[in-house]
This record gives C-alpha cells, structure tokens and sequence, in this order.
C-alpha cells in the first residue's frame, strides 16, 4: 500500500509541480541516441529533463524520465505508456524530423494519455 501511495504522489508531484500547464508535457527532441538495448532510445532534449528513453522493446513501452539518486543512478521518475505502433510512430517522427534537420516536439498530455507530435519551432517550451 505503501508503494502504492509513493508512487501516486510522485506522480502528482511530477505532474503538478514540474510540468503544471494543463497536464502536458512537452519533449523538444535535440538528437536521438542508441542505448544496449535495441528498441530502446535515449532522446536528447532540453535541460528540464535529466533523461528520457524512448522504449519500443520492453513489455510495457513507453517514454521515460529518469532522474539520478543519491548514489548518481538513474531512477524512473514517471512512464508514460505507449502501444507498440504509438512507439514505432513516435521513433519514426523523431527520426524522420532529426534527418531532415526540422524541429521534433513530443507531447505528451498525461491526464488523457494521448500525444501530440509537432513541427512547430517556438511550441516546444512550458507555458507555450
């Protein structure tokens, strides 16, 4: 019960005090980088994230954001889950936009678990 509860309020916290516009976050993607596992991406994006993975190979896929503990490892902060095709289109656009040298935005509105995925330069940034 303990877990449960722990995890529901770093949620909320996650949620609430860093991303608070609305229940959206937003992923600009800088660059796109192989992990060990294939299917599993690390997306480089702006300061606000310390890292996100795009994982399309894991039983439950999903984007994931990482924060480092006191130890300097990486902790999953929050999931956000994804189907097999929502991964595959969502790798596909990041790629796709980094190769033709476009901006890349991911967002992601965790209330509705849907997403939203964007050209628009300036759209990327909290409060937009």
């Amino acid at each position: 019960m303990k877990n449960i509860f722990l995890i529901g309020l770093v949620t909320a916290l996650f949620i609430t005090n860093v991303y608070a516009e609305e229940g959206w976050v937003r992923v600009p993607v800088k660059g796109l980088q192989n992990t060990e596992l294939d299917g599993v991406f690390e997306v480089q994006s702006s300061g606000q994230f310390s890292k996100v993975n795009l994982d399309c190979v894991s039983f439950i896929h999903g984007m994931n954001f990482y924060d480092q503990n006191k130890q300097s490892e990486w902790e999953l902060s929050y999931s956000f889950p994804l189907s097999e095709s929502q991964c595959s289109e969502i790798y596909q656009f990041m790629k796709s936009s980094l190769d033709k040298a476009k901006p890349a935005c991911v967002e992601l509105d965790v209330v509705n678990q849907e997403y939203i995925l964007s050209r628009k330069e300036g759209s990327c940034r909290l409060g937009s």
